[in-house]
């Protein structure tokens, strides 16, 4: 019967030219794949009311070009921990809940007046979490590398953002009703409004840029790979995917962050659940502009020529999908396989038996020809928490850890990772050792680990700054190599954090001017009665009031130490420096500059018996440095700083 079906797509109607094998055996989920024959599973969903439990069914077939046409479905699974029952083949299966309101969804629109590419029960689909048996890891070791095939053979790729609500159905329609694409231009800025924008349309962007979909590993080969335009559904609504980027790059042309109005009062508790999940409001902002950075990132990669070889190797890709989220480095990396080459992906053999490292080792070392996966290796530490007897080497990245926008803080121009030379480090044969020159900047002298609140906790503000003026009392003579990076430092460490951070775009004040507004209030925290400060402000209320009243400020200001800070610790160096750094910072502990890497780092030896191999702590900041660095550079090549081989494990 199954391969006689008739299969309709849209409007278009399609008879097979296959022969599937049967169904799955009742009472059995899962009937083993012919992996010899590159076979996958393609699913229907059963028809039903909404209040019905899912219910699918599927069949096997090759993946060649006797295969039905198929949909495949790109979406978050969500949190793993929280499932709901469906029916298999008439065998009950846990899925996420995010799937499950997918498959619902997806059932609903059965029978659709709408021209979608899904509205028919006998359409089949792919979607990972069920046509692939997840609990047979030599299964994953065949499907996974299939993946790349699957979406691209795919008649359509559908985007679920998740459920909806009245803030994304408002937000959805007013994008489907109020903006076109002039008939002279294809390029996505050239979206124009058609009518009158309502001032709360940015706000109401948060309730889709704020989504998980945008910043997954996963999403990356399947939107880009995508034969059509993939059409995204969140809730019951739909638009294109370059459609809907094209919309959300001109509302940001036109309007800047929140166009710096504060949402109505109508549309609060829309945006509320969204906001609320954030530590504090810069989380809330980074996000946003990590999301909107990812999703034109994967609508340039659809729109070049080549998309296939966009990237000639996995090396570039990782770098270019740096802040795309994986569960950890074994994901990172076989999420990327579908958009590197052939040369690149024949190194890379996918085995779900191995640890995570050990994928990310095997992509390093076999597909790196240059340091800038240790530059990467550093930064992720930034905040991270780690074990340093780990069996993970400390120079191989890990993808577990987020990187975030404001790792940027402590990047050096690219003047020293260009005048350097990359290709003087070794990897030790049992890739256990990676050895390259360096050169010594400084040393820890005191810290202070940056776990609390300002807004509450002001005598930990003054015993930093009881730390900062006794390293201002450091004195160095006239011939000191770092006396010249040193001196007249007159903007006070707090103020420079602030001005690298991205709240610093919400106002339009001159650079002396904001460095007087921060340092007027940093003084209110570490000087001010406590019990003078207004009540603390909600993440939404301190973004949205931000640019007009003096509470929100404070209260903005407060918050974005803490984010700007979090894990990470307040150090004085032996030379009088004052900086930021990593948490596990202690006395001693050397601040380096890598060959081959735009980062300071802190090292220290494993162990006492063994100083000579480096653990990476992670990167540091030190006040001067990074607006005095052509002076580093200078001191550097006339040989007034120490070069020495670091050993890092």
């Amino acid at each position: 019967m199954a391969a006689e079906a008739i299969f309709k797509l849209g409007a278009t109607v399609v008879k097979p030219i296959f022969q599937a094998r049967p169904i799955a055996d009742a009472g059995t989920t899962h009937r083993a794949l012919n992996r010899r024959h590159t076979e996958i599973r393609l699913l229907r969903i059963c028809p039903g009311d909404d209040n019905e439990p899912v219910a699918v069914s599927t069949m096997i077939v090759p993946l060649s070009w006797r295969c039905p046409p198929f949909i495949a479905l790109s979406y978050c699974w969500g949190d793993p921990a929280i499932t709901e029952r469906i029916t298999v083949n008439g065998s009950p299966m846990n899925a996420t809940v995010n799937l499950v309101m997918a498959l619902r969804q997806l059932r609903a629109f059965h029978n659709s007046p709408d021209k979608l590419p899904y509205r028919s029960a006998k359409t089949y689909l792919w979607i990972d979490a069920i046509c692939i048996n997840q609990t047979d890891i030599e299964e994953k070791n065949s499907q996974v590398p299939l993946m790349a095939g699957i979406y691209s053979s795919a008649t359509h790729v559908l985007v679920w953002l998740g459920a909806g609500d009245e803030g994304t159905d408002r937000f959805m329609h007013w994008l489907q009703s109020s903006w076109k694409l002039p008939i002279i231009s294809f390029r996505r800025s050239e979206y124009v409004l058609d009518k009158p924008a309502p001032d709360d349309l940015y706000w109401l962007s948060l309730t889709i840029l704020l989504r998980n979909w945008f910043s997954r590993i996963w999403v990356v080969q399947e939107a880009v790979l995508a034969k059509k335009d993939p059409l995204v559904i969140c809730g019951s609504k739909t638009i294109p995917l370059e459609h809907l980027a094209g919309c959300l790059e001109a509302i940001s042309i036109d309007y800047g962050w929140m166009g710096l109005r504060p949402p109505t009062p109508n549309i609060k508790p829309l945006l509320e659940q969204y906001i609320k999940s954030f530590d504090d409001p810069g989380d809330v902002f980074q996000q946003f502009l990590v999301n909107q950075t990812r999703l034109a990132g994967i609508i340039g990669m659809r729109s070049s020529p080549s998309v296939r070889w966009l990237y000639a190797t996995l090396e570039q890709a990782l770098l270019d999908t740096i802040y795309h989220e994986a569960t950890n480095t074994r994901d990172k990396v076989y999420g990327l396989l579908g958009i590197i080459n052939e040369e690149s992906r024949s190194r890379i053999k996918v085995d779900y038996n191995l640890e995570h490292w050990q994928v990310g080792l095997q992509a390093i070392v076999s597909n790196c020809t240059t340091s800038d996966f240790l530059t990467v290796a550093i930064a992720q530490r930034h905040r991270a928490v780690f074990d340093l007897d780990s069996s993970h080497p400390s120079w191989l990245p890990d993808f577990t850890h987020k990187m975030d926008l404001s790792s940027s803080l402590f990047s050096l121009p690219n003047l020293w990772k260009h005048w350097r030379a990359p290709h003087h480090i070794k990897i030790s044969p049992d890739h256990r050792v990676l050895t390259t020159p360096g050169t010594v900047i400084d040393t820890v002298h005191a810290k202070k680990l940056l776990d609390f609140d300002p807004y509450e906790d002001q005598e930990s503000l003054q015993e930093i700054e009881r730390i900062a003026r006794t390293s201002r009392t450091v004195s160095l003579s006239a011939d000191h190599p770092l006396y010249s990076l040193r001196h007249n430092l007159d903007v006070e460490i707090w103020a420079i954090l602030l001005l690298n951070s991205a709240v610093r775009h919400l106002g339009d004040l001159s650079r002396d001017d904001m460095i007087k507004k921060y340092r007027s209030i940093y003084n209110s925290l570490v000087q001010g009665n406590p019990q003078d400060r207004p009540e603390r402000l909600t993440n939404l209320d301190a973004l949205s009031d931000w640019y007009w009243t003096d509470e929100a400020t404070l209260a903005l200001f407060a918050k974005e130490m803490c984010r700007l800070t979090r894990n990470l610790s307040f150090i004085a160096t032996s030379a009088g420096f004052l900086g930021v750094g990593p948490r596990e910072l202690e006395y001693g502990d050397k601040i380096v500059i890598l060959d081959g890497t735009n980062l300071m780092v802190a090292l220290r030896p494993r162990r006492i018996t063994e100083p000579r191999e480096m653990v990476i702590l992670g990167p540091v900041f030190l006040q001067g440095i990074k607006s005095r660095y052509k002076t580093l550079e200078d001191l550097s090549r006339r040989g007034k700083l120490t070069d020495d081989i670091f050993d890092l494990v």
